[in-house]
Formats: structure tokens, C-alpha cells, sequence
């Protein structure tokens, strides 16, 4: 196995417009995202359902009308969810040149160098409890509106932002950043970036753990921990997502042909494994989707 060097695996907007909005849902980007860390800061607003989420080995229960803010660089990813019809959440990924381009103004050194340092952690879960996180829900449900058109409404969306921001100083809603995990989170993303990368072939464990130098007993233990899945569990999630982008970008795509590509050989287990994760049958899927 090659050396992997585990650098952040996402980048969101463009170099000059550091946003990006992602409405989850069964027919948008499905309810599930594989593990992954950025250097931007992310919001996550449920609109509807229940969902879990991981934040470097922090689990979060987030429900509807509430949100989970999330560091840059920390590892998050989905762990599951209560979602009927109509259920879904948005993720706004937003980078600090958006929020304040100049790195030489006074209201860069004045506040926002203390975030740039990442000395203070900003992951919290926003209930609605407060005060304060009343005015945070507010302003998502504005950059909700605001994001169909991001472009079109950017003035709006960085004053969205600022005004969270200001909330969450004026507040001091934020601690010092905890380091939990320092060496393990390297070897920790170093795995994922592989499984993340060959998820479609065999894996065996025990190699991905000799890799990190590490005992695969240990290796199954830090995974859990961090992401309240097994390895396995992960690498099936992994596939469930390609299968779901593939029907995407190829509707036409027998089921059998989506199972090969996403990794699984039994097509029966497929099946089985799908409908757990979404609710519906392979077939089902293609065809609500192709409704929509």
C-alpha cells in the first residue's frame, strides 16, 4: 500500500467565492456523506427528520429546526437518521476569505484572527434553547432562502454569516479547541483518504492497520470511536453513496451493473443493504428519482 499523506480531501466554492450550499435529501445529495475535513467552517440546518452526525469522535443528535456547527479540519460524516417523507438538512461550507477578505483590516485582527489560529473550537449544537441561538437559527433560515442563488445573493449570504459570527462573539460561545486525538486523527485521515479513494476493491483491514503501524484491534477501536461505525460499516456506507451517485449520472444503468461498480459482488446483499440505508429497493430508487 503507498504512502498516503493525509491532507484535507475538500475544497468548496472556488478561490473567489469560498461558499458552497448542499441541500441533502433521498434525491439531492442523499442523507448520507462519506467522512471528510476541509479548511472551511460549515453549518449544518435540519430542516426536517432527525439525523446523527459525527464530529471527531463527538456524536451529535441534531433534530428538525435545529443546527451543528463544525471546525475547520474537524472529521465529520453521518452516523444516521429518523427521515419520512420530506425529511432533509442543508450544509452551508464557507471559507474565512469569504467572511473577511482582507487579512490586514482591523476587523480581521479584531476578530477573526483568533478562528484563523484555530486556538478556539466553534462545533456546538445550536438547539434554539437561548437566546443567542434563536438569532443563529434566524440567520440559517435566511442563508436557506438566500442560497438558491448563491451568486445572485452573495452580499446577503456574507452578511448572513457576519451576523452569526457577531453573535457568536458578542456571546463568547466558543471554547478552547480540544485536541483529543492529536496523532491519531493524522493516522485516522490517512485511512480514510484510502478507503475513501479504493473503496470499490477488497479491503482487508488488517493491511490498512499494519500501514498506519498499528494493531488492527486498535485500528477497529479508533475507528469506532471517531466515527461510531466499524470499518466495515463505513466502507458499505461508502459504496451505498457511489451507487446512488451512479444512478445519478446514469439512470439507464441496470441495477446489477450499479451494484458491480459500486464494489458489492452479491446483487441480492446489495439490495438489502440499500434499502436499509434509503428506505427503498435499488429499483424503487431509480424510479422515484426519474419522478422527481
Amino acid at each position: 500500500m503507498s504512502k498516503i499523506i493525509s491532507k484535507e480531501i475538500y475544497t468548496h466554492g472556488s478561490r473567489e467565492f469560498n461558499y458552497a450550499f448542499y441541500p441533502h435529501n433521498r434525491f439531492d445529495y442523499s442523507l448520507f456523506f462519506d467522512a471528510h475535513w476541509h479548511d472551511e467552517w460549515e453549518i449544518i440546518y435540519v430542516r426536517d427528520g432527525r439525523f446523527q452526525f459525527y464530529v471527531d469522535g463527538q456524536l451529535f443528535t441534531i433534530r428538525k429546526h435545529q443546527a451543528l456547527l463544525i471546525d475547520r479540519y474537524a472529521i465529520h460524516t453521518t452516523s444516521n437518521c429518523e427521515a419520512g417523507k420530506g425529511s432533509g438538512y442543508s450544509c452551508f461550507v464557507f471559507g474565512l476569505k469569504f467572511l473577511c477578505p482582507d487579512s490586514e483590516s482591523y476587523i480581521y485582527r479584531q476578530y477573526f484572527s483568533r478562528f484563523h489560529s484555530d486556538s478556539i473550537s466553534l462545533t456546538q449544537h445550536i438547539t434554539g434553547e437561548k437566546a443567542y441561538e434563536q438569532e443563529i437559527l434566524k440567520q440559517l433560515q435566511l442563508l436557506e432562502q438566500y442560497s438558491a442563488s448563491p451568486r445572485s445573493n452573495a452580499l446577503s449570504i456574507q452578511i448572513a454569516l457576519l451576523s452569526i459570527f457577531d453573535v457568536l462573539l458578542r456571546e463568547q460561545a466558543y471554547t478552547a479547541k480540544p485536541h483529543p486525538f492529536p496523532v491519531q486523527n493524522e493516522r485516522f485521515k490517512t485511512a480514510l483518504l484510502y478507503m475513501n479513494q479504493n473503496y470499490q476493491s477488497p479491503l482487508q483491514i488488517s493491511k490498512l492497520a499494519a500501514s498506519l503501524n498499528i494493531s488492527t484491534d486498535y485500528f477497529i477501536r479508533l475507528f469506532k470511536a471517531m466515527m461510531g461505525l466499524t470499518p466495515k460499516q463505513y466502507l458499505q456506507n461508502l459504496r451505498i453513496q457511489e451507487a446512488v451517485s451512479m444512478m445519478y449520472r446514469e439512470p439507464d444503468l441496470p441495477v446489477s451493473e450499479i451494484a458491480h461498480r459500486a464494489g458489492f459482488d452479491d446483487i441480492n446483499y446489495f439490495s438489502r443493504c440499500f434499502k436499509k440505508a434509503t428506505g427503498l429497493t435499488p429499483t424503487q430508487y431509480v424510479k422515484n428519482r426519474m419522478a422527481q
